[in-house]
């Protein structure tokens, strides 16, 4: 089989995910599967019915639309992601009336990515792209595992202060949060004033292990250190894990944008006879590791181990 074109990965739906057509025809539910045929274009439905209703080779539905086997490919793609989102839109209920398994998450908008969760490793993220007050969209990404535990999304640009503009992939998004994230907390810690009224920033490390309860919002989330910044003057508070302005180096941000990569939670260490923070990064399809070792106050990196 031909490699699908690259644009094929900036696709929101994850083509890993259960295919809808598939389930259907496994469930004989021809009437909703006619009505669900309806609702695509004229050409996402000539592709399905030769491919799959009447099951010709691909090669020869290829040759019939003039299309080499990549492009067939991708528009099979989007034409399941449209029959996917018309199940799990206009035809939810009669989907589920007619016995098609939906997953509620799902059912509400939120898609599979390809990105595992960081925290657990398990699990993959779940993302949905939503509007956001004031216009543009915010995006949220949080683990079916992880998530519930510790009562939080894993990402949420709602209160953001940036605009991302339009949102086409998880992962590409995923990196612009990343990196847009990482600068705006160093330069919180390193200018110390607030970026919207410029007045001066409470900033404090916080250590998850140490606290003693009851220690407030911070009693629910995952083991680490934090930096929580807040404004007294207008209000801005924003807190995050150590990690994340040390993401400005591209090295760092690379590693964790791999598909299955495990964070190790920070602790205090000690590097060069100073004073440090200490994190990793594990890749758990290579079993790779990056150590890296960061300043206790400006959390710039002092240095990257590989194993």
């Amino acid at each position: 089989m031909s490699e699908l074109p690259e644009d094929l990965d900036e696709e929101l739906l994850d083509p890993r995910t259960l295919d809808p057509l598939e389930d259907l025809g496994r469930q004989d539910m021809q009437v909703l599967l006619d009505r669900a045929l309806s609702h695509l274009s004229a050409s996402a439905r000539e592709v399905i019915e030769l491919c799959y209703l009447a099951e010709l080779p691909q090669r020869e539905v290829a040759q019939r639309l003039f299309l080499n086997l990549g492009a067939l490919e991708l528009k099979l793609h989007r034409a399941r992601r449209q029959l996917h989102q018309i199940l799990y839109g206009e035809l939810c209920q009669e989907a589920r009336e007619a016995g098609l398994r939906l997953d509620e998450d799902e059912a509400m908008g939120w898609q599979e990515t390809r990105q595992w969760c960081f925290v657990c490793g398990r699990r993959r993220l779940r993302g949905i792209v939503e509007p956001k007050k004031g216009g543009g969209a915010s995006l949220r990404l949080r683990c079916p595992e992880c998530s519930p535990r510790y009562h939080i999304d894993l990402t949420h640009t709602e209160n953001f202060p940036d605009n991302f503009g339009p949102i086409r992939s998880f992962r590409s998004a995923l990196k612009r949060i990343l990196q847009a994230d990482s600068t705006f907390t160093q330069n919180c810690l390193s200018q110390r004033q607030c970026p919207v009224c410029h007045s001066p920033l409470h900033i404090q490390t916080i250590d998850r292990r140490t606290l003693v309860s009851p220690s407030g919002p911070y009693d629910v989330l995952p083991l680490g250190i934090y930096v929580h910044m807040d404004c007294l003057s207008c209000g801005l508070n924003h807190c995050c894990e150590v990690y994340v302005p040390a993401l400005r180096n591209p090295v760092l941000r690379d590693f964790l944008l791999r598909p299955r990569v495990q964070y190790k939670p920070a602790s205090f260490t000690t590097y060069e006879g100073s004073n440090a923070i200490c994190f990793g990064l594990l890749d758990l399809s290579s079993t790779e590791t990056l150590t890296a070792m960061v300043h206790p106050q400006t959390l710039d990196v002092l240095a990257l181990l590989k194993q």
